[in-house]
């Protein structure tokens, strides 16, 4: 069923001018192969990359599972996988650093 909810029009104008990769054309090696559609997020150390998988637990015996999701992300290339060992490391120094002061 289609609407012309007003509320909803404005959203679609709204996201239709967000900056998107969809309009930029695919570059070599990283053009999305099938599947697998990558994430990627701009901080100020690079470029990270990432894919996700969801895994849904759910049956009808179990209610305590019902419509329980789990997303993961994982890193896409080997670039991301070392940044973010990288980047893990300098936050656990940084906050074991930091805690020092509270060891007697």
């Amino acid at each position: 069923m289609l609407e012309a909810d007003p509320v909803l029009i404005d959203l679609l104008r709204e996201v239709a001018d967000y900056p998107s990769s969809r309009s930029a054309e695919p570059r070599g090696a990283e053009a999305p192969a099938g599947v697998l559609v990558p994430l990627r997020i701009e901080i100020a150390a690079g470029t990270l990359a990432f894919f996700s998988t969801t895994t849904v637990f759910g049956t009808p015996v179990d209610v305590t599972l019902s419509e329980l999701a789990i997303e993961s992300f994982f890193a896409a290339d080997a670039t991301t996988a070392e940044m973010v060992r990288e980047l893990s490391a300098a936050a656990e120094a940084s906050t074991h650093s930091s805690r020092r002061w509270l060891r007697p």
